[in-house]
């Protein structure tokens, strides 16, 4: 029998190709997606090159029929309502469209020919241009789902929608996919979605095929928000909504973590819920660049559950799975676990507060395990784990012990190397020798003699001076928190000799920084922690922080009169170490590296001590020589030590380089460190800033 020519045009041939794509779209949604269904119908779409199927599943979500009202029910028996009719046929429709653009995006990874490409951006040209109805049916029917008896269907059907109208495969998303992605009515919808929950309260998830892949709607909610247009159209969306909606909005991304770790008994469900954690701490930290998100993730306590997943993640792997080597779940954990610690140390007011907190359940150990599956050869240093941004905090006696007392440090020590590459090992021997000098300023040396007096009078033997105990009674701090006595005799002298001129305008600076320096305990402890530090790195050999040879000048004075003075920044992230000489009086360090005049910036309070210690300084000649440290405090705020330091020819080794005198001072840099690859810089400042 002769086949029988079907016209385009022909009723009877539209009829045809509509069971056609229909059984086709049906294997599809029973298969969840395959790429064999998927392609099979794909390539008959490409091949008829009609839409009139795609337009006839568009025409019951118009605009115009959506209820005013809750969603329309109907009793057996009863006549059919025109409301009841036109929102039967709307949710018919979205859950045929769903399969519909799922194995549209499935088509887009398999490299596709041309005329598949050219057939998929005119699907995707004819769902835009119908979006203002279909996101209205879409939006109407998640808000009124309560009503249905269980609406998993239209969760993953909206969002395989989703999926394919703003994001692309190959992770380049085209003018469409920007298009769409910033409307107002596509976060609307992404975050009605994010908030939907089952009967029983928990979030629903929209599962990929594979457990490998995730969760379909935390993986469009990191492609939806991983550029800046995306965020910006989300920031400007969540400026125009209610305290309630954006308290539901931040909600829904918080406490999904909890939901997402929830009966992980087998290593499949481990897979996805990696990576679908991954997924939503790309999505939701990102987001939290912007100030206002990121104080309504703090007042949530996101930082806490989102560590709290992660911990379990981990512990689960270990614990019930010892051996547990899915490069998938790693992968997904050794990212998961970066974003969180970069973005407390880049965003948190209290990075040390907040790491130590994170730390004590278990994110460094989480870290320890990820290292392995942390190359990341595109980068600056080949890996992520564990990230340079930490240094600096490992140095903070809070974050330290936190990890001493765990056993952390043991953990890290015993690592192990086989499975790591070359880069990996190369940052993990820069972190295991930060955290060696650390157990040796905190743990070694924690009865070492410090001299932390202000006064510039005070006078240190040849063994060390006697040190401030931050318990004893005697120690004297005034009310600016800069200067600390060791007597009150000291306090008297220095307050006629200088502090009496600096005093008042350091209170001032202070309450304009909030107070941060508030206990006179936290304080001794703080600045002897910071001065023990100091000595050390001048008395280690070789050197593990780079010591820069620097001049400061007097504003307006030539070069050739400025004071010479050594620099150590232990607010950076440093991993290479400068060519030091034997230790001198004044150490040969090459080339002069810094130049900067000493009334420039918070230096100006300073300026008639500084000029003391410089005359002091040229009078005692090479016995003694000026340092200045930075240290990280907190957020964008540093501590600054301008400190006259004794060389002693006949002490130890460990002991030559001794503090006579020391100031304290808060200050800003406008960046602390430079953003990894792909991290979103903050178009407004998490911290408090200052001009």
């Amino acid at each position: 029998m002769p086949r029988r020519n079907l016209n385009t045009d022909d009723a009877a041939g539209r009829k045809y190709r509509r069971r056609r794509c229909d059984k086709l779209l049906s294997a599809v949604q029973e298969s969840r997606g395959s790429p064999e269904t998927s392609k099979a119908f794909v390539d008959y779409l490409t091949a008829e090159y009609s839409f009139y199927f795609l337009e006839e599943l568009l025409q019951p979500l118009d605009a115009s029929l959506v209820p005013e009202g809750p969603l329309p029910q109907h009793r057996v028996g009863s006549p059919e309502s025109v409301e009841w009719k036109n929102a039967n046929d709307a949710l018919q429709a979205l859950q045929k469209l769903g399969p519909f653009f799922k194995a549209l995006t499935h088509a887009q990874g398999d490299s596709p020919s041309e005329d598949t490409t050219a057939c998929i951006a005119t699907c995707l040209e004819t769902l835009a241009n119908s979006w203002f109805g279909v996101s209205k049916w879409m939006a109407y029917s998640l808000l009124h789902a309560s009503r249905m008896p269980d609406h998993g269907w239209l969760v993953t059907a909206c969002t395989n929608i989703l999926v394919c109208l703003t994001s692309d495969y190959h992770g380049t998303p085209s003018a469409i996919n920007r298009e769409m992605g910033t409307k107002s009515s596509t976060i609307d919808i992404i975050f009605i979605l994010l908030g939907q929950k089952d009967k029983e309260g928990r979030y629903y998830t929209a599962s990929h095929r594979k457990y490998s892949e995730g969760c379909t709607l935390m993986s469009l909610l990191s492609a939806q928000f991983d550029d800046n247009m995306g965020r910006e159209a989300l920031d400007t969306r969540y400026d125009s909504v209610s305290r309630t909606t954006r308290r539901a909005m931040v909600a829904s991304l918080v406490d999904r973590a909890a939901h997402l770790v929830k009966d992980i008994g087998v290593d499949g469900k481990l897979v996805y819920a990696a990576v679908s954690v991954q997924h939503l701490f790309d999505g939701a930290l990102d987001l939290a660049m912007y100030l206002p998100i990121w104080k309504e993730f703090i007042r949530q306590d996101g930082i806490a559950k989102f560590t709290s997943a992660l911990c379990t993640l981990s512990d689960t792997a270990h614990v019930h799975w010892g051996g547990f080597l899915n490069i998938e779940f790693w992968m997904a954990m050794s990212w998961a676990t970066e974003k969180l610690i970069c973005s407390v140390i880049y965003r948190s007011a209290n990075p040390a507060e907040n790491l130590a907190q994170m730390f004590e359940c278990g994110v460094f150990l989480c870290m320890v395990r990820s290292l392995w599956c942390s190359l990341r050869p595109e980068t600056e240093f080949g890996c992520s784990l564990p990230p340079r941004a930490l240094l600096p905090y490992l140095r903070m006696r809070k974050v330290f012990e936190v990890l001493y007392r765990r056993g952390d440090i043991d953990a890290f020590r015993q690592r192990d190397k086989d499975l790591l590459n070359a880069d990996i090992e190369k940052m993990c021997e820069v972190f295991q020798g930060t955290l060696d000098d650390s157990t040796r300023v905190f743990i070694d040396r924690k009865d070492a003699s410090i001299s932390m007096c202000s006064n510039l009078n005070h006078k240190t033997s040849s063994i060390g001076a006697d040190e401030a105990d931050p318990e004893a009674r005697h120690v004297k701090t005034c009310c600016c928190r800069a200067v600390v006595y060791c007597s009150i005799a000291c306090q008297a002298e220095d307050w006629h000799a200088l502090h009496s001129k600096e005093c008042r305008p350091l209170r001032v600076q202070q309450v304009q920084r909030g107070g941060i320096l508030k206990s006179t305990k936290n304080i001794v402890r703080l600045q002897r922690d910071h001065l023990a530090y100091m000595e050390y790195v001048l008395n280690h050999r070789p050197p593990m922080i780079p010591i820069l040879n620097s001049l400061r000048r007097w504003r307006g004075r030539h070069w050739d009169d400025a004071a010479p003075l050594l620099t150590v920044d232990l607010a950076v992230p440093a991993t290479t170490i400068p060519y030091v000489e034997e230790p001198d009086p004044h150490p040969e360090l090459g080339p002069l590296m810094q130049k900067y005049d000493i009334t420039a910036g918070t230096d100006r309070e300073w300026e008639a001590r500084i000029h003391r210690c410089i005359t002091d300084e040229s009078r005692e000649g090479e016995r003694t020589f000026l340092v200045e440290a930075t240290f990280p405090l907190e957020g964008v705020t540093l501590i600054f030590i301008f400190a006259k330091m004794r060389y002693v020819p006949d002490a130890p080794l460990t002991e030559r380089f001794k503090v006579v005198s020391s100031v304290f001072r808060l200050g800003w840099k406008p960046e602390l460190y430079d953003l990894p690859p792909g991290f979103p810089a903050p178009r407004e400042s998490a911290f408090e800033t200052y001009e």
